[in-house]
């Protein structure tokens, strides 16, 4: 049988991720990618492996993995999580390692993650890599048009994971300290590419506004908070016409940003590449995926 890590519970949401495919926006395929890949990075230098080598993403609380393998070599990086190593499917408790390090483990031995804490992401990469093939240049999963990854989807009870390594030798673990993967407690907002449709007193007072994060997924996230002026209805109305000369007036066009329910929508990794998302403005990527100052 060949190597493989054997999804025994999934978790919430978890993936299979690198750095992404970027140059297929006139495709309409978003760049995706990992949602932290400074934690993916962190990961993979752990493991041993590049850093654009493909990894679990772990979105809130985690999965329970069996060793099909003579050995292998996990590292984790990101979020603080409960992990234990078990001897097997029958044991009730194990061995706890911390995140931010390496772990040997060998066949029939069981990875058990719990909830995730400080962050919603933790990132699992195994020395050697997954035996997966690439699409478009990357393992990436696309979860909204199912495909890369593990079968275009996250992962579920029952599938194994191959891996391209069947055994690991045995060093000196590694450990990464001094790495803060926490929550930045603040993001910077940059101008959208429709910033011109508004005053500059709707502009003034939407940079000023608190928002309060509702909803999330790959996409992007729903904020909560002041209601946008009319012409940000017009300005849905203008930049989605050409594909449809409805948009902003359903009620699902509202609930995405619209004046019914005060809520706007921010972009992220898998977000579509016209429409209203886009209108007003976005979080800086750079600054606030890679973590450098937060002002």
């Amino acid at each position: 049988m060949n190597a493989a890590l054997r999804v025994l519970s999934p978790g919430l949401v978890t993936t299979l991720q690198d750095l992404g495919r970027p140059g297929y926006a006139r495709l309409g395929i978003p760049g995706g990618g990992a949602l932290d890949p400074v934690a993916l990075r962190a990961a993979n230098a752990l493991a041993g492996n590049p850093q654009d080598a493909g990894a679990l993403e772990v979105t809130y609380a985690g999965p329970a993995l069996a060793i099909d393998a003579q050995s292998a070599r996990l590292a984790f990086a990101g979020a603080d999580a409960a992990i234990e190593i078990l001897s097997g499917m029958d044991a009730t408790c194990g061995r706890t390692v911390e995140t931010m390090r390496s772990v040997r483990v060998q066949r029939g031995q069981i990875v058990r993650i719990g909830p995730l804490i400080r962050s919603a992401l933790l990132y699992i990469a195994v020395e050697g890599g997954f035996e997966v093939e690439p699409v478009l240049g990357s393992v990436s999963t696309y979860l909204r048009g199912g495909f890369g990854g593990w079968q275009g989807r996250a992962l579920v009870a029952g599938d194994r994971l191959p891996l391209r390594l069947d055994s690991v030798r045995e060093h000196e673990e590694q450990r990464l300290e001094g790495l803060d993967l926490a929550v930045p407690t603040r993001l910077r907002v940059i101008d959208g590419p429709q910033i011109d449709y508004f005053s500059s007193e709707e502009i003034a007072a939407f940079f000023s506004s608190e928002y309060t994060v509702c909803a999330a997924d790959r996409m992007g996230m729903r904020l909560h908070g002041r209601a946008p002026l009319q012409e940000f209805r017009h300005c849905l109305r203008r930049h989605g016409s050409r594909l449809d000369p409805d948009i902003g007036k359903r009620p699902a066009d509202r609930a995405a940003g619209g004046p019914a329910d005060n809520r706007r929508l921010s972009e992220d990794c898998d977000c579509r590449f016209s429409g209203p998302a886009r209108a007003r403005s976005h979080p800086d990527r750079v600054q606030d995926r890679l973590r450098t100052g937060h002002h």
